[in-house]
């Protein structure tokens, strides 16, 4: 695993108590990232160029980030709340997914960031309240996964327990094209993707919280991610 990389992250965006949009990144992820000897570039959701502000910075790697829904009008879902999606966002992360896929970067989905990579390679999402109950098993909660396809060399075979915090997923039917799905909930939502071959890694739950980098099978996930080239 390479040391001292310069890996953007995208954030989500709130609105403070003045109206004003801000961008913001919960302090965990450059924790987390930092110790493995990243260097996090929070992405802004505004930019006038994606390409221009990737290349200034020298970012070679992309993480997009977890907190926040995600448009129903992008999978053909159903809107309820319009307030609570953020165009700008979307827009950003549909540019900057583009820029990595035609310019060979490796992408890291961290739970609603995963969702977008399936979403922009043309899958679907559940609502999973809906589908499941309001009681269904992914909020703020640790559940098992288990481990359904070889994707990455080294990978631990048999569960694993991970955090869960979404109420969003999706399963195999609602996979997007060229998608893997290499690990899965007892109730069969995935909750890990990937194409090696397009160097995209995707997982729903969060490494950098309640400690979950002791898991085995997520060290080998982040490394692989953090090794491509």
């Amino acid at each position: 695993m390479k040391k001292n990389q310069i890996v953007g992250i995208t954030q989500r965006v709130t609105v403070n108590k003045n109206g004003v949009r801000c961008d913001t990144l919960e302090q965990n992820y450059s924790t987390y990232f930092s110790a493995l000897g990243v260097t996090l570039i929070p992405i802004p959701n505004d930019l006038t160029s994606v390409s221009s502000f990737i290349e200034s910075t020298h970012m070679s790697k992309l993480i997009f980030s977890g907190g926040g829904d995600i448009d129903p009008d992008l999978y053909g879902g159903k809107r309820k709340d319009p307030a609570s999606y953020t165009a700008d966002r979307e827009r950003t992360e549909k540019e900057l997914f583009a820029y990595a896929q035609k310019s060979d970067m490796p992408v890291l989905g961290i739970c609603r960031g995963a969702q977008m990579i399936n979403v922009l390679s043309g899958g679907k999402l559940l609502d999973l309240r809906e589908t499941y109950g309001p009681v269904h098993g992914h909020v703020k909660t640790f559940h098992d996964v288990e481990i359904v396809a070889g994707l990455i060399t080294g990978l631990p075979k048999g569960p694993a327990k991970v955090n869960s915090y979404h109420d969003f997923g999706f399963t195999k039917k609602e996979l997007g094209q060229g998608l893997v799905a290499f690990a899965k909930a007892k109730d069969g939502i995935v909750e890990g993707i990937g194409n090696i071959d397009k160097k995209i890694y995707g997982i729903l739950w969060h490494p950098e919280r309640d400690g979950i980098d002791r898991e085995e099978l997520t060290k080998k996930i982040i490394e692989a991610f953090l090794s491509d080239t």
